[in-house]
């Protein structure tokens, strides 16, 4: 019963995330392989996969091609650091963190024009628009909205993720199982 209860939950778990075995070469070669990596599918599977499982959370790293990726360990502090100066005299960001701050954020937003009537039809379509993120505008039209804490990031061929680490020694089902039945 208890192996027929690991495959459900390895069968559930896995619908959340997908796995990538870790190398512990810095090369992506194969050998040694140490172990295997979660990666969650979106933000909320991350949430639902950390309250699960119980680990802390590491970070891969892996060029496009590469079946193996190297473990970089429990430094996260965000893949993006984003502001205006990143795109030009045209561009504005709009930081909101919660969807209470999109009001105050549009009145901050449009506080030096003097024109009610503008300032009414512009901040009602943008109001549609805004979203919890880093908001991008482009002279005041919404271009699009970044996430504030993505769990991937891609530059060029390299690629980071986020999500949790299992050794060979900690075999996953073996830890599943175990957190499972010690709540």
């Amino acid at each position: 019963l208890k192996e027929l209860k690991a495959k459900q939950l390895f069968a559930e778990i896995s619908k959340l995330g997908t796995f990538k075995p870790i190398t512990g070469a810095i090369n992506g070669y194969p050998e040694p392989e140490i172990g295997i990596f979660l990666m969650p599918n979106d933000r909320d599977s991350f949430v639902t996969l950390q309250e699960f499982l119980g680990n802390e959370m590491q970070t891969i790293h892996y060029r496009d091609g590469w079946d193996f990726a190297e473990l970089q360990g429990f430094n996260y502090y965000g893949f993006i650091k984003i502001d205006s100066s990143d795109f030009g005299d045209d561009y504005e960001i709009i930081k909101i963190e919660n969807s209470d701050d999109i009001d105050s954020a549009i009145i901050d937003y449009f506080d030096f024009i003097e024109d009610k009537n503008e300032v009414r039809d512009s901040a009602g379509k943008l109001k549609q628009d805004l979203k919890v993120g880093l908001n991008i505008l482009y002279h005041g039209e919404f271009q699009d909205c970044l996430d504030l804490k993505p769990i991937s990031f891609s530059e060029d061929t390299h690629n980071y993720k986020i999500g949790f680490f299992f050794s060979n020694e900690d075999k996953f089902e073996n830890k599943i199982i175990k957190h499972h039945y010690n709540k």
